[in-house]
């Protein structure tokens, strides 16, 4: 009997979140790195202890917040450190910004300020070419799957998620999105996205975060790059001419 009435309860948990497919998703954050590849001893000794600060899982929380069709990612504000330690996080949540993701239009859209500019970074979901795999693994409760994006600039580097198909949501960390259930865990460069908490009631205030950029730059990943190019050797020109 107590069988049966769990099996109940889960189901109808599933259909619930199927059916009011809106939340809030708190991952924390940690770094991973591969030493082997860097051949100077002095270069991975220093780097070694960077990572080794900030590969334990750091304070600061991301936040996705989602509903059926849209969702919303960024870094939660966290308390200032008094050490001097180097933290790759912080620095990550920085340079973040705000990644807005509308699952009709496929739209992706970075919103960040740089150079004391506010852009609009626009791609799509269409790059998104996932290799849905079969290898399982349970992550908590949830049975999740690997799937595996390869990147287009550098063959050997790719993207990780470990998606939850009984999770309903097509979304997940850094505007990758439209796997076939919410990402648990995100393997992306040197970072490692892990679902922390997740709330399916998602509060008004929250909900109305969820909308795309009024204000900004509007550019491709493309352009924001040449942009930035530019900007940074006009940066780089003025501090070296300071020094002289």
């Amino acid at each position: 009997m107590r069988v049966i009435l769990l099996t109940i309860f889960l189901i109808s948990s599933t259909l619930c979140f199927s059916q009011n497919n809106k939340g809030v998703a708190i991952y924390t954050v940690k770094t991973n790195y591969a030493f082997n590849e860097i051949d100077k001893v002095e270069q991975k000794e220093v780097l070694k202890r960077i990572f080794e600060e900030s590969g334990k899982e750091s304070s600061i929380n991301f936040k996705l917040i989602f509903n059926n069709e849209k969702s919303v990612f960024f870094a939660e504000k966290a308390l200032n450190r008094n050490d001097n330690k180097v933290d790759l996080v912080s620095i990550k949540a920085k340079i973040l910004g705000k990644i807005f993701v509308n699952l009709e239009t496929k739209e992706i859209i970075q919103h960040k300020e740089k150079f004391g500019e506010t852009f609009n970074i626009n791609s799509s979901l269409n790059e998104h070419e996932w290799i849905l795999t079969k290898e399982q693994l349970k992550i908590g409760k949830y049975s999740c799957y690997k799937a595996i994006l390869k990147s287009k600039k550098d063959k050997k580097s790719e993207t990780i998620a470990w998606y939850a198909p009984e999770l309903a949501s097509r979304v997940g960390p850094l505007g990758y999105c439209g796997l076939p259930g919410l990402v648990i865990i995100l393997k992306d460069d040197i970072f490692i996205y892990s679902l922390k908490e997740i709330i399916f009631n998602l509060p008004k205030q929250d909900d109305k975060t969820i909308h795309r950029p009024k204000t900004g730059m509007e550019v491709s990943i493309k352009e924001y790059d040449s942009i930035y190019k530019i900007m940074r050797e006009k940066k780089d020109k003025l501090e070296r001419e300071s020094y002289n």
